[in-house]
């Protein structure tokens, strides 16, 4: 099953992916839990509780998809380099500060963490202000 959020006629959804990809059934939610995209879902599945009544499909070329869970609850714990082909393949971007010669695999965990005010939907531009960097990981462009 896919889940998205998005936005349509103005207001928040989310909602269940048909399975050719064309459409969208939104879950029948309140704007307050709409506006969290997909966490009440989410929690609801941890907590065991079915999922909520679908509504009338709407054609996924009519919405406009936003990020999946907006605000996470807290920041978003992350390991980079986490598998050999892509620290291999960092390592020869050419914006790996880390990477020194034949050492493209890291001796230890490279540990990061993304904010919750960083989180932006599929085709939002991402913003950079000069002030805070000059330099943004290739995969964030």
């Amino acid at each position: 099953m896919k889940i998205a959020a998005y936005r349509y006629q103005g207001q928040q959804g989310v909602g269940r992916i048909s399975a050719d990809a064309r459409s969208i059934e939104p879950f029948q939610f309140s704007a307050a839990e709409a506006a969290l995209g997909a966490l009440p879902l989410v929690e609801a599945q941890a907590a065991g509780r079915a999922l909520l009544a679908t509504g009338k499909a709407i054609a996924l070329d009519q919405v406009q998809l936003t990020a999946p869970i907006p605000r996470p609850r807290r920041n978003v714990f992350c390991v980079g380099k986490n598998y050999h082909a892509h620290a291999k393949e960092f390592a020869g971007s050419g914006f790996d500060s880390s990477a020194k010669s034949g050492g493209d695999i890291p001796s230890a965990p490279i540990i990061f963490s993304k904010v919750p005010e960083s989180v932006i939907g599929p085709k939002d531009a991402i913003v950079i202000p000069a002030e805070v960097s000059t330099a943004i990981d290739y995969e964030g462009n």
